[in-house]
């Protein structure tokens, strides 16, 4: 049996496929406006602010201090620190001055 001409037919398969999805990602970039699309996709990730939390947790399991306690995160408007969001870590004392 040939199975040269089945590869080949699999292959253009999910070629189109994946053409397909891309050209209904791109309509719906311009029917929608970009910053309409971005929002809609920040929902699958979750709110800023949960991300956030997220975020302060890991480098505090990878003990990443100067990072916890110093780098401001992004928080819709606000620039934060873990600390102003309540969030402590264990491992670790944050020093006043970073």
């Amino acid at each position: 049996m040939n199975k040269r001409g089945f590869d080949l037919a699999i292959g253009t398969l999910v070629k189109l496929v994946l053409g397909i999805v891309f050209l209904i990602a791109v309509i719906t970039v311009f029917v929608m406006n970009w910053e309409d699309f971005s929002k809609t996709l920040e929902g699958y990730g979750g709110s800023d602010e949960q991300i956030t939390i997220d975020l302060c947790k890991t480098q505090c399991d990878l003990n990443k201090a100067f990072d916890f306690c110093c780098s401001n995160k992004t928080v819709g408007d606000l620039s934060l620190r873990c600390e102003d969001l309540n969030i402590e870590c264990e491992k670790f004392e944050c020093e006043e001055d970073c």
